[in-house]
């Protein structure tokens, strides 16, 4: 994603998708111009996911995600991130078998 309307778009996706999903932090590592953060995301799904292949109607199933950002700062904000995650994490904990 790039800029803030791509980074917006995905987000509401994602809440719309998961509208009771929880944030959690695990390790972090701060510094005046880097950090990093472990992030783990659990939500159920049960709104509809808007995905480039089309949307994918509510499983009802519940997930947990887990990522790694790093963030590069610049005056005090966020001047870029970069996310790390498996994204068949989510692909295989919403099909019926869980594979």
């Amino acid at each position: 994603l790039h800029g803030r309307d791509q980074i917006r778009e995905y987000t509401q996706a994602v809440w719309t998708a998961f509208p009771d999903g929880e944030l959690s932090f695990g390790a972090q590592v701060f510094s005046d111009s880097a950090a990093a953060t472990e992030v783990v995301f659990i939500g159920t799904h049960t709104g509809p996911m808007i995905t480039p292949d089309g949307t994918i109607p509510p499983t009802g199933r519940s997930v947990t995600l887990r990522s790694a950002s790093i963030l590069q700062i610049k005056d005090g904000l966020i001047a870029s991130e970069h996310v790390y995650l498996d994204q068949s994490e989510m692909t295989r904990q919403l099909a019926p078998d869980g594979s």
